[in-house]
């Protein structure tokens, strides 16, 4: 994995469509649904260690307005080259 905190992604998945996996209330996951497709920051990356030996990659990224969103798979990203 080449990103690094700075790096910018697109956030282009949800992986889930269900708003209590999000922790939010309804209004706030139609707010982070509405950032599909937008282009964010990486502010902060977690590197998870599974039982079976793979490593998962979460990400808290902060969009152009501002929102900060926490800890989201990294699959939920597209990488964009700078």
């Amino acid at each position: 994995m080449n990103l690094a905190v700075g790096s910018k992604v697109k956030f282009i998945d949800l992986i889930s469509d269900d708003y209590r996996d999000w922790k939010v209330d309804p209004m706030a996951f139609n707010y982070i649904r509405s950032l599909i497709n937008k282009v964010c920051k990486i502010v902060h990356i977690q590197k998870h260690y599974e039982d079976d030996g793979t490593k998962t990659f979460y990400f808290s990224v902060e969009f152009s307005c501002g929102y900060l969103l926490n800890r989201v798979n990294s699959l939920a990203f597209q990488h964009l080259n700078e």
